[in-house]
């Protein structure tokens, strides 16, 4: 009996079709880059997450396996994460102090050396002994470049 239940309501759900979704679409790159300077501070904070998630992920890609397509688009997309993120972080560093730290992050995965003056900065003004370390780290790294793997 409950077989035939499972069964009967299975196809109900099938008929149905999929869920809507909405008439929101997913967010891009560019959605997340304008909700870093967004007036709501959830939001921006949420966005400094997905970044430095995606950014971190990108990089990862990029250091895998010479030849493969996946290492090949993630080069691509770190070049746009370079062009399209990396100032918007640079110009909200001063700003913003609560994205201080992811913001370092994203600049640390891309390895932007343009960020450094900017950065010395902003270690200057942080409270944070832990983003103070971020900042460190992030600096250290500029002077000290690692190639990703398979560059001669």
């Amino acid at each position: 009996m409950s077989l035939a239940f499972i069964f009967f309501f299975s196809q109900l759900s099938w008929a149905a079709g999929p869920a809507p979704v909405g008439p929101n679409r997913p967010m891009g790159l560019e959605d997340y880059i304008q909700d870093l300077s967004d007036d709501n501070r959830s939001d921006r904070l949420f966005a400094a997450r997905e970044l430095r998630r995606r950014v971190r992920r990108t990089t990862q890609l990029a250091n895998g396996r010479p030849g493969s397509l996946r290492r090949e688009e993630a080069r691509n997309d770190l070049l746009i994460y370079d062009q399209r993120l990396a100032p918007a972080c640079i110009e909200l560093l001063l700003q913003k102090p609560e994205l201080r730290a992811p913001c370092v992050d994203i600049l640390r995965y891309l390895e932007t050396t343009d960020a450094k003056p900017v950065l010395t900065q902003a270690r200057q003004e942080e409270p944070r002994r832990w983003v103070q370390r971020k900042i460190d780290r992030a600096l250290l790294q500029f002077s000290n470049p690692v190639p990703l793997v398979g560059d001669s």
